[in-house]
């Protein structure tokens, strides 16, 4: 019938139904064939002795159903995983590995990635195959009481991504919430949109599992498509829709709404909803709900959310991110959103200064310092941007100063900022301001710095315009002037 979540882990209760349970991009899996298919990877993996080092595995690929099986068999074999995308490059996929010590990788995709620092198990086409780098040492260590389900890298401010830590504690407390506050049933079908390395798309991951529904996968090619996403929600019978707004936008601009009607729920999250946007789906789509939702990795995936009712719309130009919750002890000091309930990450893995800044403990309850603004009005919650340089961009979390510190290992490269331009607190695009160390206008290759950064970082992640210049503009504290940045950059065809 369904994975259960208890205490420990996702334990196999009664799956022996032949009901869908994941449409990837690869296959479909019934609920009995996705639970067979989980022991056999979870004895494969047991056999050959590749777990129980104490270290996560990486789960990489794209939106297959391999992808999905393989985050469960971790589950089920209590070990962590860390979802990584194929997008990301090999050099950032090598960082990830480096940082959690990883000593075994499962590859869901066609392409071995012979990645020499860890070990790998090929798993294409039904077929397993392992290729073994080095050693991987075994613990005996006493399990944790409250012990890692997944981490989640994302982008870190000093160039190295960081691995958000999400405890057993975090991810029950997270599915419990929304099995209560949800109106959620086991014959929902999940429509997921975001890549499986985004924090975001595992709220369908667990729950599709926690109430033995179905989830939909959608691959790149349909990502394109409005057409083709619209057949294939038709096609499962999708009634869920998550996604950030800006997907949401460009989809529903093809005018397609006309075939989602068995859509019962929208649910938004990732970045700013737009009031026009919030119009927009309530007009087209007046028998679903629009819920917005707000909550950074380090919270497990949302820690708010409210239900955009018209008389909402009506009242509030800025659309809210969430009530005042019983559930969760989230509130506003000095401005900045502070998030408290055990839904809060342990920490950074390795990161151990900027933890004691970030986190720390509310009578023995975690709590994480957001760094995003936000204020209660009427007991709703609003976001009120931010004022450092981490900014969400297409709902991925983005560190400017990441991208910066990269350019900055160019030899022809004397100094860069990059800045996000914003309208209404919604980042549209992203620039990089580069100074040259010399005005040789040769080096002036847009094409060859985005080769270039495309070696170390994503794809959402390459600034959409680079400016050069020949000084810098500094404040008053000698640093960088982000406001003459963004007027340069407007005034440069001046």
């Amino acid at each position: 019938m369904k994975f259960c979540f208890n205490t420990k882990t996702f334990s196999n209760k009664d799956v022996s139904s032949t009901k869908l349970a994941v449409a990837g991009d690869d296959f479909n899996v019934s609920w009995i064939e996705f639970s067979n298919q989980v022991d056999m990877l979870c004895n494969f993996l047991q056999k050959n002795k590749l777990v129980g080092s104490g270290y996560p595995v990486i789960v990489y690929g794209h939106k297959s159903a391999n992808m999905i099986i393989s985050m469960y068999a971790m589950i089920k074999l209590g070990v962590p995983f860390i979802p990584v995308d194929e997008v990301f490059p090999i050099e950032r996929v090598k960082k990830i590995i480096q940082s959690a010590k990883s000593d075994l990788l499962l590859n869901t995709t066609p392409n071995k990635l012979n990645i020499k620092e860890t070990n790998e198990v090929n798993w294409n086409g039904g077929k397993l195959q392992v290729q073994k780098n080095k050693q991987i040492f075994l613990t005996d260590k006493i399990p944790s009481a409250d012990p890692i389900i997944y981490l989640i890298f994302t982008s870190g401010s000093t160039g190295e991504p960081k691995g958000v830590q999400i405890t057993n504690e975090s991810v029950e407390a997270f599915v419990h919430w929304i099995d209560r506050d949800f109106d959620f049933t086991e014959k929902e079908v999940f429509i997921n949109f975001g890549m499986l390395s985004f924090d975001f798309s595992l709220f369908e991951v667990f729950m599709f599992g926690y109430l033995g529904a179905s989830l939909i996968l959608n691959n790149g090619e349909n990502d394109f498509s409005p057409e083709a996403i619209s057949a294939r929600i038709e096609k499962y019978n999708g009634t869920i829709w998550m996604s950030t707004p800006s997907f949401a936008f460009l989809f529903l601009k093809f005018g397609v709404d006309y075939k989602l009607t068995q859509i019962r729920k929208f649910i938004l999250a990732g970045e700013v909803l737009p009031h026009s946007l919030a119009v927009g789906i309530k007009s087209r789509f007046n028998k679903a709900q629009l819920v917005n939702a707000y909550g950074p990795t380090e919270a497990t995936i949302i820690a708010t959310y409210i239900e955009i009712t018209n008389e909402i719309i009506k009242k509030y130009n800025s659309i809210p991110i969430g009530v005042s919750n019983d559930y969760y002890k989230n509130r506003v000091e000095k401005g900045e959103i502070i998030l408290n309930g055990p839904n809060v990450s342990i920490g950074y893995l390795n990161k151990d200064l900027l933890n004691d800044e970030k986190f720390g403990l509310i009578n023995g309850i975690r709590y994480f310092n957001t760094g995003d603004r936000g204020e209660f009005k009427d007991d709703l919650l609003f976001f009120k941007g931010r004022d450092d340089d981490l900014v969400k961009f297409h709902g991925f979390r983005i560190e400017l100063n990441e991208i910066s510190s990269v350019l900055n290992q160019l030899d022809f490269v004397g100094k860069s900022e990059t800045i996000a331009l914003k309208r209404n607190e919604v980042v549209k695009k992203i620039v990089s301001v580069i100074q040259l160390k010399s005005d040789d206008r040769n080096k002036r290759d847009i094409d060859f710095v985005k080769s270039y950064l495309s070696i170390s970082l994503p794809e959402y992640m390459i600034p959409s315009d680079f400016l050069f210049i020949d000084e810098m503009p500094l404040n008053s504290n000698g640093k960088a002037d982000k406001k003459a940045l963004v007027n340069l950059y407007f005034n440069k065809g001046s």
